[in-house]
């Protein structure tokens, strides 16, 4: 069972290079909706124990968001052996889910 771990800028790098594809919300502490989606996230994670998720505050945390764009949160982003492929803003399960989807057959 996937289980979504807390990073923070003295461990994100290091952590999601080890990771062929890995999923990352970025969220704040502050942020209604990222409260709310937090379980949405966990729960999927839980449904992709293949698969690397993590999250980590956005707003604590200005390394680990230095080269994306982030203009609302929560904030999705996939990354292939540590690098950004792509990311979105999203609340709902079934968005999060058909970008999972994208994301594991384009590594294929």
């Amino acid at each position: 069972m996937a289980k979504v771990t807390e990073l923070d800028d003295s461990n994100f790098k290091s952590t999601i290079e080890k990771d062929a594809l890995a999923f990352v919300d970025f969220y704040a502490d502050w942020c209604g909706p990222c409260r709310l989606f937090a379980p949405v996230f966990a729960k999927v994670a839980e449904a992709h124990p293949e698969l690397a998720f993590y999250k980590i505050d956005g707003d604590l945390n200005a390394e680990a968001r230095a080269e994306l764009t982030i203009d609302n949160l929560p904030f999705v982003a996939a990354f292939r052996a540590g690098k950004f492929v792509e990311g979105f803003s999203t609340t709902v399960e079934a968005g999060l889910e058909t970008f999972i989807a994208r994301m594991k057959d384009a590594s294929k």
